[in-house]
């Protein structure tokens, strides 16, 4: 919803290049239904008020039928470097395996960091995990998937209710990839960052996959690369980059991190 009267909108964002262009980009492919309603003028987004669920509330099958399909028939033949939002920079290449680009990229990435002392034993177990999964994965067609066009940061801070439905906000990780990764991240990132939450993440986490596949929005094979190679990829994530210090309260999230690690794998 483009134009240059932004009146009664009550949401203003200054956009930079990037992110106009990515808009543009999303109305070209017929997205917008998929996008909080908004205008703009010049550069500033004028947009309407959502209201951000909360995890347990989450309806992930109305999430996926209202926002992520849409986004998910949209194909490529190879997926963007980098893993998800985080890592876009390793140099691997891709040689038509993205079980081994993905493997690839995650040895690379813990080559040149440092894991905080009281994440080694999560990280290293989250580090074999991934890495026996990812082999079961392959074999159960992960190589056969096609990437496809992913939000690249859906966690609930960029997820709106606007008049019963679903919308999604903040598009500046736009990527091809495959969608597994994109729906292990929504099931499992709020839970990893946040110590509140991290208790009742196993039994919220089952109840949505189980419904994701009942729904038929994935199948099995897709269930077992969400639950055991990129649930555990991204509880390595985020060891490694709370160990860094690049978030602002990593030494919060660090600790969120074991009361997730201990309430899913230990409990």
């Amino acid at each position: 919803m483009k134009n240059n009267d932004p009146k009664n909108l009550p949401i203003q964002r200054k956009l930079n290049i990037h992110e106009i262009e990515i808009l543009s980009c999303i109305t070209q492919l017929n997205l917008n239904s998929t996008i909080i309603p908004y205008r703009i003028s010049g550069n500033i987004m004028y947009m309407v008020e959502g209201v951000h669920p909360s995890r347990e509330n989450l309806d992930i099958v109305k999430l996926y039928n209202e926002c992520l399909s849409k986004f998910y028939t949209q194909m490529s033949k190879i997926p963007f470097a980098g893993i998800y939002a985080f890592y876009g920079d390793s140099g691997v290449k891709y040689t038509g395996s993205q079980s081994v680009f993905i493997k690839k990229q995650i040895a690379a990435l813990l080559e040149h960091k440092q894991i905080a002392p009281e994440l080694a034993l999560i990280c290293e177990s989250c580090r074999q995990m991934f890495n026996e999964s990812i082999v079961a994965a392959k074999a159960k067609g992960m190589d056969t998937l096609h990437p496809v066009l992913l939000h690249g940061d859906l966690h609930l801070g960029n997820i709106l209710l606007y008049n019963g439905e679903y919308k999604l906000i903040d598009f500046e990780y736009l990527r091809y990839g495959l969608k597994e990764i994109e729906l292990s991240f929504v099931l499992c990132w709020d839970f990893i960052v946040n110590e509140n939450l991290g208790r009742s993440s196993k039994q919220i986490i089952s109840e949505n996959l189980s419904e994701l596949v009942c729904s038929g929005c994935i199948n099995k094979n897709s269930a077992f690369m969400i639950q055991e190679a990129f649930i555990p990829m991204f509880v390595l994530l985020a060891c490694i980059y709370s160990s860094g210090n690049i978030y602002r309260d990593s030494s919060e999230i660090r600790k969120a991190i074991a009361v997730f690690y201990d309430n899913y794998y230990v409990v």
